[in-house]
């Protein structure tokens, strides 16, 4: 199933959500009727939450079903929200804060950015997966992955067989929001559904519904 959506106007709704096969995470923005439609969509438990007292919590956080990784600047008032969930939260020490800009991955591996070479122990602990090191820089914000497939930004097509042993999934170049290639910043997605920014196209629906499913 997918669902296009906005919030606040915004389009671009993979800047305000973090999703996997179990849980969504929702900046506080999202209305209770927008709740339930990426719900029912993604068929998780959603959880409203700030990272650093913003509502950016795509751009800043990043995860699969086994970790959330987060940057340093996190209050406590926000990781005591999260203790008591089934998930392993890791902060990062790292001086870079938009880890999901950074950060591509779903249950099988992650590819992060060199700039955080230095943690990529700890990203792979919490995240129990393999990480690969790469360039450039902003693989979160110029993919989309689950755990059966994966769109990325058409710059990155020389980089889909690295992608595809990082990440153990099908790999493709795609777009949303009528030709926008950063696909982490337009949608949320896991292996039962999407949730796409509202100007997303009906070709560029129907690409990520065969690669994402």
């Amino acid at each position: 199933m997918i669902k296009k959506l906005e919030i606040e106007g915004n389009p671009f709704i993979g800047a305000f959500g973090i999703t996997n096969e179990k849980i969504t995470f929702l900046s506080t923005g999202f209305t209770e009727k927008k709740k339930k439609i990426v719900k029912d969509t993604l068929n998780t438990e959603i959880f409203s939450i700030t990272i650093a007292r913003t509502n950016i919590i795509g751009i800043l956080g990043a995860g699969n079903s086994n970790g959330l990784l987060l940057p340093y600047n996190v209050e406590e008032y926000e990781l005591r929200k999260l203790k008591d969930l089934d998930i392993k939260i890791e902060v990062l020490k790292a001086k870079f804060t938009a880890l999901g800009n950074m950060i591509l991955c779903n249950d099988k591996g992650a590819i992060v950015s060199s700039r955080l070479k230095k943690e990529a122990s700890k990203i792979e602990d919490a995240l129990g997966v393999e990480v690969y090191v790469s360039d450039p820089l902003n693989f979160g914000s110029m993919g989309l992955c689950t755990n059966n497939g994966c769109l990325v930004h058409p710059s990155l097509s020389d980089k889909i067989d690295e992608l595809e042993k990082a990440l153990k999934v099908e790999v493709d170049t795609g777009s949303a929001n009528r030709g926008f290639y950063y696909l982490g910043l337009c949608a949320l997605a896991n292996t039962k559904g999407a949730v796409v920014g509202e100007m997303s196209t009906g070709p560029e629906i129907n690409k990520i519904e065969d690669i994402m499913f």
